[in-house]
């Protein structure tokens, strides 16, 4: 892989980095202000759950959706514990909290442009990652994540590049201090989102391959992360078993997510309505029952039911499984103009990525962090629903990194052809197409 090696290089890198960073970061702060977004109207916009989590946590009512209801363990405890910290200095649901939590956000996706750079160069040279980092200054989607939509994309986003940066700058001989760091940080994400923990182990396996790592280091290393991993989690554990009777770590509504996407009147795409008529196929005083019972009593009612429904129609499950993948990385969001817009940008960008496998296709050990986090993270999202854009929104930070390499190729190409040697546009260095290739 690509290194710099001398301090002109590493000074352009620096530069480069904070004009992605102050470019991600005005773009956003310019869309913020033209549209107000932080006059959201509605406070049930200002975060959905995570907001109403936030507000009865800056109350000291704990982590309830409504004062007097019981704590849940439905959504993981980290971007609530932020709003509440925006919420007890600004306000809760004040314009002022809107535009910290706004910034707050933006400030994340200026980070994550930058981290893009970074990971993109270490893969495929200076311009790919350049290149996907002024992507991401652009990007619609991040966009509005960023500055109209309130939830923890952007943060999970920056958190989940850290951890690819920790693994893909790895070197023999492997240490158990970065597999600590690894494991604390494996700790951090999961509090954010649970659904991230198999690609997170599969990746500190990676990382343990990459350092050469003997047997009994291998060894030492894993139970040093996962003693890392569990002196993060085990507040929320804790918590959990205290209100829930278990030191659950997934999100306590699994089996229902599972059940919304799979009953007789599933189509596959999971809206709002039509989750209310799934509720509709169950016995009505079994469901009043199970809704009065602890989180994880009717959780497993409703994957046993998600269960029964498949094993009872499972050319019907392998359909709208189907159906459910092709949501997933074409459409993601409800039929209609806002579903062809996303493709309009994205469907090309994915076309790219699929191209910058093929065109690294001799190197996929090295890309290994990139293309199984394609392969193991939408697994969940094929077996219950997908009509929020939110639940793909990880996987573009790779179609990008991946389509920066054809772009960085093509561009190098023309550059050789009909730039002078010694142009401006050089100074971003030039990638390395026979790394690529090697």
């Amino acid at each position: 892989m690509p290194r710099p090696d001398s301090e002109n290089h590493t000074s352009l890198r620096w530069r480069s980095l904070l004009m992605v960073f102050l470019a991600a970061l005005a773009v956003r702060l310019v869309v913020m202000v033209v549209l107000q977004s932080w006059k959201f109207g509605d406070e049930w916009v200002f975060g959905y759950e995570l907001g109403r989590l936030g507000r009865s946590l800056a109350n000291g009512m704990g982590f309830v959706l409504n004062q007097g209801e019981a704590p849940t363990a439905a959504f993981p405890p980290l971007y609530p514990l932020v709003i509440a910290g925006i919420f007890n200095l600004f306000g809760s649901y004040t314009e002022a909290a809107g535009v910290a939590v706004l910034l707050f956000q933006s400030i994340c996706a200026a980070i994550t442009a930058m981290l893009l750079v970074i990971v993109g160069t270490r893969i495929a040279g200076a311009k790919a990652g350049l290149i996907a980092g002024f992507i991401w200054v652009l990007y619609p989607t991040s966009i509005f994540y960023s500055v109209i939509h309130v939830w923890y994309c952007e943060l999970v986003a920056v958190l989940l590049l850290c951890a690819v940066i920790i693994a893909i700058t790895a070197q023999p001989p492997a240490t158990l201090a970065r597999s600590m760091l690894f494991g604390a940080l494996t700790g951090v994400i999961v509090l954010t989102d649970p659904t991230f923990a198999i690609y997170l182990a599969l990746l500190l396996v990676w990382m343990l391959r990459v350092q050469r790592a003997q047997l009994a280091m291998f060894a030492g290393s894993l139970v040093v992360a996962g003693v890392a991993l569990v002196a993060v989690i085990s507040p929320w554990a804790a918590h959990n078993w205290i209100h829930q009777g278990h030191p659950m770590i997934v999100k306590s509504n699994f089996g229902e997510a599972v059940f919304l996407g799979n009953n007789s009147l599933a189509s596959g795409e999971t809206t709002r309505a039509e989750r209310l008529q799934a509720y509709s196929t169950l016995d009505p005083e079994e469901l009043k029952y199970y809704q009065s019972q602890p989180e994880r009593v009717a959780d497993r009612y409703f994957l046993k039911q998600a269960a029964r429904w498949i094993s009872d129609n499972p050319l019907r499950f392998a359909e709208l499984t189907l159906e459910r993948i092709g949501y997933f990385w074409m459409v993601n969001t409800s039929k209609g103009r806002k579903a062809w817009l996303r493709l309009a940008y994205y469907g090309p960008l994915l076309m790219l990525a699929v191209y910058g496998l093929w065109i690294g296709r001799r190197r996929l050990w090295d890309l290994a962090p990139l293309w199984l986090f394609m392969l193991v993270q939408p697994l969940p999202y094929y077996v219950t629903h997908v009509a929020a854009g939110r639940y793909s929104y990880p996987v573009e930070l790779v179609v990008v990194s991946l389509a920066a390499i054809p772009l960085a190729v093509w561009y190098t190409h023309a550059a050789r052809q009909y730039l002078p040697a010694n142009s401006a546009a050089d100074l971003i260095g030039e990638i390395d197409t026979e790394v690529i290739r090697r």
